[in-house]
């Protein structure tokens, strides 16, 4: 009995100190890419390039930190096809959310030129090119794909990621319970 106990706790150990090592490795790097969608509904493009959709807000002066570590993906300079993010781990839902679009799950989704089923619950991938096709369509999907903007690359190459400084987060700044989230890929909703 005692020797059960020992190994139990033995592996315990061994199981908490692989937990602190890899919540700790989480690497202190800067987080912005972007990515591209379109979003149709009944056979209209739905315009994400008014003000209320933008981040509008002064950015930083160089050598100042940014107050608003909270956010993880925007839109900008009136592009309402280029998703910027901010943060890992940032979910296609999120970004409808911040929209205050609902996407129902039967909707038609096409990434990056394939149809795929769940594509709410993944990661926004850099450079990826989202569809979606809610309601009745009047074209094929395939031939809407070609609607989908395709200059997140150019932001990504532009310096301050296309004449953007504001926002971002930077895992430095995260505690060690973001960064244990972070690294055991655990759910957004419990990182605050």
């Amino acid at each position: 009995m005692k020797q059960r106990i020992i190994v139990a706790v033995l592996i315990g150990i061994i199981l908490l100190t692989f937990a602190v090592r890899k919540t700790l490795d989480v690497p202190a790097r800067r987080v912005h890419f972007h990515a591209n969608f379109l979003v149709v509904q009944n056979g209209k493009a739905l315009d994400f390039s008014a003000p209320q959709f933008m981040h509008i807000e002064p950015c930083t002066l160089p050598g100042q930190q940014d107050t608003n570590k909270d956010e993880r993906l925007d839109l900008h300079n009136g592009n309402g096809g280029v998703a910027h993010i901010h943060a890992p781990f940032v979910k296609w839902s999120e970004l409808f959310s911040e929209l205050k679009t609902d996407v129902p799950a039967s909707s038609v989704f096409i990434l990056n030129g394939s149809s795929v089923s769940g594509v709410l619950r993944q990661d926004i991938g850099k450079d990826d090119r989202l569809l979606v096709l809610i309601g009745q369509a009047t074209q094929s999907a395939e031939l809407l794909f070609h609607s989908v903007p395709t200059d997140a690359p150019q932001y990504d190459t532009a310096p301050n990621g296309g004449e953007e400084s504001c926002g971002g987060s930077e895992n430095e700044n995260l505690s060690l319970w973001q960064r244990f989230l972070i690294a055991f890929r655990l759910p957004k909703n419990l990182i605050q």
